[in-house]
């Protein structure tokens, strides 16, 4: 009996021993990262993207730090910078340090701070605008926000609530609350 004992006790200090080794060496292994979501389907470093049209000509021109596109047609993309916005040279230059793709959509929202560069046609001053968000619609060919702005041109300057304009630079509009200060040509 003491023997049967003695083994009982024997073994119980073996799978406690045994128990013990392993939660250490559980321990030390390294834990896999929490996924919280999906993993990108491609993950594009210091990367370039020009959107062709059905005509073969430029939609737009994007380059970027990082684009991580997902299986949804989704794209996280990080510290970018885009123009030829219906064309080679395009009438805005935008850049932002961060902006997306919602899934299976042919628009992007570039994120705050985004700034608006216009680019003049007569070899003046451009046109500076800045606001907090920025849609890229190529369906519409337009650039849209309905956060605060503030505009530059020169001497002048503007703030408004919203602001839509054609990719083309022909048309620009202010949409509410729209303050300009004027300084007249001496």
């Amino acid at each position: 009996m003491r023997r049967l004992l003695l083994l009982a006790v024997a073994l119980a200090i073996s799978v406690a021993l045994w128990m013990g080794v392993q939660s250490f060496d559980r321990a030390s292994e390294p834990q896999a990262q929490d996924e919280s979501g999906p993993r990108p389907q491609y993950a594009l470093r210091d990367a370039e993207w020009t959107r062709l049209g059905a005509d073969g000509k430029t939609q737009f021109h994007i380059t970027a730090a990082t684009i991580d596109y997902y299986e949804n047609k989704s794209a996280v993309i990080g510290r970018m910078s885009m123009d030829g916005l219906g064309g080679d040279k395009g009438a805005w230059a935008l850049t932002s340090p961060a902006g997306e793709v919602p899934a299976n959509q042919e628009r992007i929202l570039m994120k705050k701070p985004v700034v608006i560069t216009g680019k003049s046609n007569k070899g003046g001053a451009p046109m500076m605008l800045y606001t907090d968000e920025l849609w890229v619609d190529s369906k519409r060919k337009e650039i849209y926000t309905s956060a605060p702005l503030r505009m530059t041109y020169g001497e002048q300057q503007a703030t408004a609530t919203g602001m839509r304009a054609d990719w083309a630079g022909e048309n620009l509009n202010l949409l509410h609350d729209v303050k300009v200060t004027y300084v007249p040509r001496s």
